[in-house]
């Protein structure tokens, strides 16, 4: 998503990964249903016979009705009996036997090794008719996006598969409950592409840095793309003019939106928001957006790394909307906003670079805290294919082990291949899917990502964000990028 402003433009390159720290789309995941609860173990009581008649009356009292029972978690309950009416005193008066009770109910037999997910978009939404694949045993997910495959180990692989070039594998997991947040591509079940464009004007901004970010329900950024840039304003202008896209693809036409503005010139904060409905299709103008003054505060980061990582950016963020200067002399000091809603996330980032690739860090800061300390990983080192290597679904890609986390692989070729691996492990090799095949002809690349602190793959499809999962600091390095041709 792009930004347009009269004046000079400022692109900023952030690191996958620590990009987190800037988006919070909390979800909760949802029980089973409520008919999925078994009944007690109670069973019923016994009917008991009709009363004897009495005098010359020859009819013997009614008889007693056996009890019905319901079976609990593991059987039928016992049939009622009840018993016979004694017999009236009168001339051969007798009473009727009692009839026997009704069996119990069934148990519901659940399997406590079942896995019960879900699989949803990054704005939220469920995504139904998606292929499912749990250690070899292949289902789809409903119209709410879940899914239950019985009888799984202790730990077990998950894949997601919408498409047999658009998947995503999770090696390890031990959860019973995995929320899957998965990107949609064009040519997934359910995609429907939606646009419209919003124009207007950011008024009482500072000469410095500003940043507008589309949110969808408050909960997270509309777009799968990194939907903001930030730019330097004129020197002379208090007023900056906007032209800003949305696009979406989810069931919702109108989309309730809000236009969140972060602006700031290095040393003071200001903010501003609109909200309004966006259709598909349509153009939105002459909004106009008012920033106003945050209360700011100092705040001191340090760092912890081995001598050889140096990071040289200190980023001041709000939300994915940042204020940045270089800087390798740590501590050092970042000004940062206060009195923001929870899920504008106000947090600081360190950058960094060696020869393998790129390293950083970053932390959400509450209202309370001056100080903060983020821990440095260097990249994983890889092993293997290197650029113009030979590549087949056979050849192994390895690297050694990210300390304090997992390993994220990414192999993509354009637009129309993409397989992420999340794993603990630190090898792996495309045939390990059964059915998936590289495009041939086609130039595909590779990186590797270690992403902590992370004890579990588990961390990675928990209803909280990594983010939050992991207490609110991380660490991400990455990987040079190598490219080869099937």
């Amino acid at each position: 998503m792009s930004l347009r402003i009269s004046g000079r433009i400022t692109f900023i390159a952030l690191m996958a990964g620590a990009a987190a720290c800037g988006v919070a789309c909390s979800s909760e995941f949802e029980n089973c249903d409520a008919n999925r609860s078994c009944p007690g173990d109670d069973k019923g009581d016994s009917g008991s016979g009709g009363d004897a008649g009495e005098g010359n009356d020859p009819s013997g009292g009614s008889s007693g009705k056996g009890g019905t029972s319901q079976g609990g978690n593991d059987g039928g309950g016992d049939a009622g009996t009840g018993a016979g009416g004694d017999a009236g005193e009168g001339d051969a008066g007798q009473g009727n036997a009692g009839e026997g009770g009704e069996g119990g109910e069934g148990g519901s037999g659940e399997d406590a090794n079942a896995v019960h997910g879900i699989v949803k978009s990054t704005m939220g939404f469920p995504l139904a008719n998606w292929k499912v694949v749990l250690d070899g045993v292949e289902t789809l997910t409903d119209e709410d996006g879940k899914f239950t495959v019985s009888g799984a180990g202790a730990e077990y692989d998950l894949l997601i598969a919408p498409t047999d070039h658009h998947l995503r594998l999770y090696q390890g997991l031990t959860t019973r409950e995995p929320v899957v947040v998965m990107t949609l591509k064009s040519d997934d079940p359910g995609y429907v592409a939606k646009s419209a464009t919003v124009s207007g004007t950011v008024s009482n901004a500072l000469v410095g840095s500003t940043g507008i970010e589309v949110w969808q329900n408050n909960l997270g950024p509309s777009t799968y793309a990194p939907d903001f840039i930030t730019a330097l304003l004129p020197n002379v202008a208090s007023d900056v003019n906007f032209t800003q896209p949305v696009s979406w693809s989810s069931p919702d036409d109108p989309l309730p939106i809000e236009l969140f503005v972060a602006n700031t010139d290095g040393a003071t904060w200001r903010t501003g928001s609109a909200t309004l409905n966006v259709t598909d299709g349509a153009d939105f103008t002459n909004l106009g957006i008012p920033v106003a003054d945050r209360p700011t505060r100092i705040v001191t980061v340090s760092v912890d790394s081995d001598d050889a990582l140096t990071p040289s950016a200190l980023f001041s963020c709000v939300s994915s909307i940042c204020s940045y200067k270089l800087d390798s002399i740590f501590p050092a000091e970042a000004p940062l906003p206060t009195g923001l809603p929870a899920s504008q996330r106000v947090a600081v980032r360190v950058l960094g670079q060696t020869e393998a690739g790129l390293y950083g860090a970053c932390a959400v800061v509450p209202d309370d805290q001056d100080a903060i300390g983020l821990s440095l990983q260097a990249p994983p080192v890889v092993h293997g294919p290197e650029s113009g290597a030979p590549v087949d679904e056979d050849t192994v890609f390895s690297w050694d082990p990210y300390p304090e986390g997992v390993h994220f692989l990414k192999v993509t070729g354009s637009t129309a291949f993409l397989l992420e691996v999340i794993t603990a492990e630190t090898s792996f090799s495309v045939s390990m899917i059964e059915g998936v095949e590289l495009i041939p002809a086609l130039q595909h690349s590779w990186f590797m990502t270690g992403i902590g602190p992370s004890s579990s793959v588990d961390d990675h499809v928990a209803p909280l964000p990594f983010l939050e999962q992991v207490g609110g600091s991380m660490h991400a390095a990455l990987t040079s990028t190598r490219t080869f041709t099937p």
